[in-house]
């Protein structure tokens, strides 16, 4: 069989960090939004803090739905890249892997940076209480949330790269 031999996990790294390469203005836009919300939703706990459980899942479904949502969408950009890979002989799961480093990679920058900035506009209001009421929970659902987008989205490129390369393209439009 010909193309190339996309079985090593090293492969499936440089593909990844090719295909980041490539996509530098999907990837500029969706940290910027990732960003954005994980410094509003790092505000909004670090101001209000998690008295009780009725703050902390709205707030934490909304986060995990704004994370998958974004990469969904960067994913949906990214499908004639999918289509250049599996052309170029990748599998399935080269190509999911791929996509699913990237964003995961994508959602810890976008995150951190979020957090920083959320912490930065909340700090001189609240002094050292905020790393009381914006600690762990904080991050814990910050990082549910970049598994659960960065998840959403491979599953997506999983799905997409079932149909040939002709059927992506066309679908891509």
């Amino acid at each position: 069989m010909m193309g190339f031999p996309f079985k090593s996990f090293g492969t499936s790294v440089w593909l990844g960090l090719k295909y980041f390469r490539i996509a530098w203005f999907r990837v500029k836009l969706g940290v910027l939004t990732l960003s954005m919300v994980a410094a509003s939703f790092t505000f909004f706990t670090g101001f209000r803090g998690f008295e009780t459980s009725l703050t902390f899942i709205p707030v934490s479904i909304i986060m995990a739905v704004a994370f998958s949502a974004v990469m969904l969408h960067l994913v949906k950009w990214s499908i004639h890249d999918v289509a250049l890979f599996k052309a170029l002989g990748a599998n399935r799961g080269t190509i999911t892997l791929a996509v699913l480093l990237e964003l995961t990679i994508l959602g810890l920058l976008s995150s951190a940076l979020g957090v920083t900035v959320g912490l930065g506009f909340i700090f001189p209001l609240q002094g050292f209480k905020v790393f009381q009421s914006a600690g762990v929970l904080t991050l814990t659902v910050v990082l549910f949330s970049v598994l659960l987008g960065a998840s959403v989205g491979a599953l997506s490129v999983w799905r997409e790269s079932k149909r040939t390369v002709a059927e992506i393209l066309s679908y891509a439009g």
